[in-house]
């Protein structure tokens, strides 16, 4: 093993942390992960420094909210000084500019109600479209994340007999009426869909998902595949709602929708739209966005719409929307260049790996060539890739669970270059331990 990073002082302020928090983590993702967390003490543009001195090239960026990098200068001088305003009233003047950048570059954006994290506003977005439509059913999909909240997280009614499809369950989840009302699916199946839509005729009140499966392995959807959704929904009134929480922004000022050409009824933004400051957007069409100003339905939160989280929308907007071809070329010109390092590596060291997904928050595998749908994203290469990740990690490259990798706007060649010294010796550890856990499985 040539791991380079001693982390020392990390491991000791985990042990302490322990005592408080536990696992000694925020997530219960990272829980399942076994290693210690790492410390971080500074940051600036696409790179991080931890507490015992090492330095890191960022592609993790808290889950994908970092999309200016750390300590933007421009970003951080309109957040300071908006500190000393008075951030705490219930409406500031700043609030339009968010509105309207929302309403200028989300397709289906023609009214706003925002909330902090993503958990909340998919909630918010669903209990809207069941009020709009009178009705309790859901279709989601196996390998997509709407967040950790009971309704969407649980499901053991599941449609397809597919091997890989089985129900994801959290104790302590209230589970009377959330199996009746949520029907899972295969993603990439039409046929499965146009079936639920048969056996429930005029009970189905939305069809939620992400326009791409980023957290299923990075798939696309096939060609006619969302166009045939969206007319579905439109034939049977219900709601299609795009979780774009991931690739909103990302994909494009317009997010996934603009970029693949349909546009959802409702859609929900989060991470990057506030360049890391806690705060998420639920965008819909004007007709059932309105059923909030009638009071038939309700969404009401302390933060809320809160004033430091709209500055932030209309800042990264604003510095994005100044040089927006500069940065998206930049960044995937910047990231195929990633991606050729890579294989150009995993080719000297003899090793497995594919790239896939949207170029700004696409996903490592370590298998000889691009799943083709999110079944394949099994444990066996879940656990691969988190072999992978940890790694990386080892050698100063951080990427995000699952392998995945996001860009920020200031990446640059100088972060080729630092990707370039270190990924043979990450990719030559990874062969030497999944060799030997290979051994064992055999």
């Amino acid at each position: 093993m040539k791991m380079i990073y001693s982390r020392k002082q990390s491991q000791k302020h985990h042990e302490l942390l322990k005592t408080f928090l536990p696992g000694g983590k925020y997530s219960s993702y990272a829980i399942k992960d076994s290693s210690s967390p790492i410390v971080f003490c500074r940051g600036k543009g696409s790179r991080l420094w931890d507490v015992d001195g090492n330095e890191y090239l960022d592609f993790n960026l808290k889950s994908g909210s970092a999309f200016l990098g750390h300590a933007h200068d421009e970003f951080s001088s309109v957040l300071g000084d908006f500190i000393g305003a008075p951030f705490f009233a219930d409406h500031y003047s700043n609030e339009l500019a968010a509105c309207r950048y929302l309403r200028q570059y989300i397709p289906c954006c023609e009214a706003v109600r925002f909330g902090l994290s993503g958990t909340e506003i998919v909630l918010n977005a669903v209990r809207l479209a069941r009020a709009y439509t009178h009705r309790s059913k859901i279709i989601r999909f196996y390998g997509h994340y709407h967040g950790n909240a009971d309704p969407l997280i649980y499901s053991n009614k599941v449609l397809i007999e597919r091997p890989f499809l089985r129900p994801f369950v959290t104790e302590g989840a209230i589970d009377s009426h959330i199996e009746n009302d949520n029907l899972l699916l295969p993603w990439n199946d039409i046929e499965a869909v146009e079936k639920a839509f048969q056996d429930y005729t005029e009970q189905i009140a939305a069809v939620i998902m992400e326009p791409v499966a980023v957290n299923g392995g990075g798939i696309y959807p096939k060609e006619g595949y969302l166009e045939r959704i969206r007319e579905l929904c439109t034939n049977n009134n219900a709601i299609l709602i795009f979780d774009e929480i991931i690739t909103g922004i990302r994909m494009g000022l317009g997010g996934a929708q603009s970029v693949l050409k349909v546009v959802p009824d409702l859609c929900v933004l989060g991470k990057a739209v506030g360049g890391g400051i806690p705060v998420s957007v639920l965008c819909g069409k004007m007709d059932i966005m309105n059923a909030y100003e009638s009071g038939r339905v309700i969404q009401a939160g302390t933060f809320n719409g809160y004033t430091l989280g709209l500055t932030a929308i209309g800042s990264v907007f604003q510095i994005i929307e100044k040089h927006a071809d500069n940065y998206y070329q930049n960044m995937e010109r910047v990231m195929k260049n990633i991606c050729s390092v890579l294989f150009e590596s995993a080719k000297k060291v003899g090793f497995p790996v594919s790239v896939q997904g949207p170029l700004t928050c696409m996903s490592i595998h370590c298998t000889e060539s691009e799943l083709k749908s999110v079944d394949e994203f099994d444990g066996k290469v879940r656990f691969m890739d988190g072999v992978l990740r940890e790694c990386f990690i080892g050698h100063g490259i951080l990427n995000a669970y699952t392998s995945r990798i996001y860009a920020n706007i200031n990446l640059t060649e100088d972060d080729v270059e630092f990707f370039g010294k270190r990924i043979t010796g990450a990719l030559e550890d990874a062969s030497l331990l999944l060799s030997r856990i290979k051994r064992g499985w055999e």
